[in-house]
């Protein structure tokens, strides 16, 4: 019964955070470029305040799911897939969206991004496609596991 409890719990927290990227990454990615510029300066502001807790939250429970079901092979397996998910997306987004925030997007003007501001976006939209992906397959990790182990 506690993994069933910790398992929801992790799934809740898990889809928050693959929910807001996913949506996200596809809503803008219509955007025009300068557009999609103009609107991450913004999300970023929003998303180093309020993005930390649900994604250490799920760590933390996927961790306890990891240990409430380690006697159970596949169960292991998919609850640690998904916590593997989720630390490489805090790893991508400290080691390679966070200084390019810091130290170039959050320092351009709105209105006249300086040169070659559009290959660091292309840059920043790979690096935000990895960590996105990594967040859906921990997701889909962990709904295959309450729906069919837990």
């Amino acid at each position: 019964m506690a993994a069933q409890i910790v398992g929801f719990i992790s799934l809740l927290l898990m889809t928050s955070v693959a929910g807001t990227l996913f949506g996200l990454r596809w809503g803008m990615s219509r955007f025009p470029k300068l557009l999609f510029m103009q609107a991450d300066q913004e999300l970023v502001k929003v998303f180093q305040k309020e993005i930390p807790v649900p994604c250490f939250a799920t760590i933390a429970a996927t961790a306890l799911l990891a240990v409430l079901v380690r006697h159970h092979t596949v169960e292991l397996a998919l609850s640690v897939l998904a916590c593997s998910c989720m630390v490489l997306l805090v790893f991508i987004t400290v080691r390679f969206l966070a200084p390019i925030n810091a130290n170039e997007l959050l320092q351009w003007p709105k209105d006249d991004p300086p040169r070659g501001w559009e290959e660091v976006m292309v840059r920043w939209r790979r690096y935000n496609a990895l960590r996105t992906d990594a967040v859906v397959v921990g997701f889909l990790a962990l709904a295959v596991l309450l729906a069919f182990y837990v």
